[in-house]
């Protein structure tokens, strides 16, 4: 497998930044009350952009998807629990078993999460990240 990086093989794994943690809530965490600092969604230790330095150090592309000139992007729902953990999570397409072999890595390896905070306090939420492959 080939580690990615800017200069090994102008192989390149683009994470979109735009709305990148997408919030699935089921419910929403603002309050009925006018308590609105105390209420944030579920987030990556230092943000979406320490999120995808994340991913970008911490997966590989695989020698077959390169050779298969393979590009694709894999939207990964994640459910954080209470504490910060990730409990699920599931990709919304497969590409390669070698990809998902890295995103299961990827997951495991992954910090805790800030959880998401209704009135003051933790609860379960879900939240989209997504993954484009694209060879550069």
């Amino acid at each position: 497998m080939k580690t990615l990086s800017f200069l090994n093989l102008f192989f390149l794994l683009l994470i979109t930044t735009f709305s990148f943690s997408n919030i699935i809530e089921t419910e929403d965490p603002k309050p009925h009350d006018e308590d609105k600092k105390k209420n944030k969604y579920a987030s990556f230790p230092g943000g979406d952009s320490a999120l995808a330095c994340y991913i970008l150090n911490n997966i590989s592309y695989p020698e077959r998807a390169v050779d298969l000139n393979l590009i694709g992007t894999i939207h990964l729902k994640l459910e954080i629990d209470e504490n910060g953990r990730i409990v699920q999570a599931e990709p919304d397409k497969k590409l390669l078993p070698e990809i998902h072999n890295q995103i299961e890595t990827l997951i495991k390896k992954m910090p805790d999460w800030n959880p998401g905070i209704r009135n003051g306090k933790p609860f379960k939420s879900k939240v989209l990240v997504p993954i484009q492959f694209q060879i550069k």
